[in-house]
């Protein structure tokens, strides 16, 4: 119809490949796509205007659509959920799906941890309808980007981008590289329900309209630790150390005369306890200290609401506002015993940290097209951060406690940008661009 909805019926199932096609645009194929039974394919396009108009022309395509963001000219790959189930080892995982690209390398089957051409894991940045967000993983160690499992469900995410390098201006903060996640819609049409049972997770999704009418719709996903399922069923799988995870996302998508307006939300908590001090004879730990009592918890979670403003037909803004919160804790119990049998003598704490911070997110942009060769993108992200660091640890030389970290406070980061593409062909593009940083806590200023 007028506003770009449509429907595709009795395509047959199965892997297919659909392409489109609108005199004055970039024709777009979208390749390997599965068509399932029982469940709608939902498909969000998105077409780019073509520089040179001809009364007859021949499109030449690939069989991957340009980026997401049309001011990234290099070091990005587009991915789609059926990416990250179809690469082996990638458990729909959007990191280890990510590692089978020219440049990167993961670090191990352990974790997801993503090394873009030589760059510290560390440098990444993860951002999901808009804002920065704290690290998505369970079992996250304080100041790292990745980890064990991902919180993130594929089946709940539209096609989105993964840089590599060479970001467009509007990226800061980060040196390796960029996930840019988008949430999808939910089917505005029909009521659909899925589940899963896997040996990562156990998971629901449910979607479907609120409204038919206006086209809004729901998006609910819930998934659980499988092992601790096959725990709770006195089911062993090698060791006593169970990890425990859940997590889950929703998108609420609310199409308006006033604009687009969506509340959307993700986060996770998970923990492990690897305890010694039960054991009754020698054993071999799979994970952990043998003379150690460990507790780890993690816990994250965001929710935000976006507004997308057409103001006209050649531009249009784009405001979120989010709140998120990660937290870490850990404590070690040194277990000491008897020499002469395997009696435990004592049990004394000897580490323990809790690391907890609190954001505030702001993220406005305005976009303007002046031709199908020139268009123009500037904005800022503001982050309000509040920290709550504490790390202890026992000297056992000097029989006290040593704060390595003792921090609460609040502090404030800004990045304004803009950024202008010139076009002087379809095969030739020019990005130019300017970023700023400033960052309270330091005064520090970058440009």
């Amino acid at each position: 119809d007028m506003n770009g909805y449509f429907k595709l019926e009795k395509i047959p199932v199965g892997r297919q490949t659909f392409k489109v096609i609108f005199v004055g645009y970039t024709a777009i194929t979208l390749a390997e796509v599965i068509v399932s039974s029982g469940k709608e394919l939902v498909l969000n396009i998105e077409m780019e205007e073509s520089v040179v108009q001809m009364k007859t022309f021949e499109v030449t395509t690939t069989d991957k659509a340009g980026a997401i963001n049309e001011m990234a000219s290099g070091s990005v790959r587009t991915f789609n959920t059926e990416e990250t189930e179809r690469y082996a080892g990638s458990r729909g995982d959007p990191a280890r799906m990510a590692s089978n690209f020219a440049g990167v390398q993961g670090s191990d089957d352990s974790r997801n941890d993503v090394v873009i051409r030589g760059n510290s894991p560390i440098g990444l940045l993860w951002r999901i309808d808009g804002v920065n967000i704290p690290n998505p993983n369970h079992f996250a160690t304080p100041g790292t980007t990745g980890g064990p499992v991902s919180m993130l469900n594929d089946k709940t995410l539209a096609t989105s981008d993964f840089y590599t390098g060479a970001f467009p201006a509007e990226y800061g903060n980060s040196i390796a590289g960029v996930f840019d996640l988008k949430m999808r819609n939910g089917n505005s049409e029909k009521n659909e329900f899925t589940a899963q049972f896997g040996f990562l997770g156990t998971e629901i999704l449910a979607e479907g309209p609120i409204n038919k009418t206006d086209h809004s719709s729901y998006l609910i996903s819930f998934r659980y630790s499988s092992l601790e399922l096959f725990s709770k069923m006195n089911i062993k799988i090698g060791t006593d150390a169970i990890p425990n995870y859940l997590d889950g996302a929703f998108k609420l998508n609310f199409p308006t005369k006033l604009g687009t307006f969506a509340i959307f939300g993700i986060g996770g908590k998970s923990n492990i306890d690897i305890i010694v001090s039960k054991d009754t004879t020698p054993t071999q730990q799979l994970y952990g200290d043998q003379n150690r009592d460990q507790y780890f918890a993690t816990n994250m979670a965001t929710i935000g609401v976006s507004h997308i403003y057409q103001i006209n037909a050649s531009s249009y803004t784009h405001l979120t506002i989010a709140t998120s919160i990660a937290n870490t804790n850990a404590q070690d119990l040194l277990v000491k015993r008897d020499s002469g049998s395997y009696r435990v003598a004592s049990i004394n704490p000897v580490l323990g940290y809790n690391f907890t911070e609190q954001k505030v997110s702001l993220s406005f942009t305005y976009s303007k097209k002046y031709s199908a060769k020139n268009s123009m993108k500037l904005g800022i992200y503001a982050d309000e951060y509040f920290e709550n660091l504490l790390d202890t640890n026992y000297n056992l030389v000097t029989n006290h406690w040593d704060n390595r970290e003792d921090y609460k406070g609040s502090t404030y980061l800004l990045q304004p940008f803009i950024q202008w593409q010139y076009k002087p062909t379809d095969d030739l593009t020019f990005n130019a661009g300017i970023h700023g940083m400033y960052f309270q806590e330091s005064n520090s200023k970058s440009i």
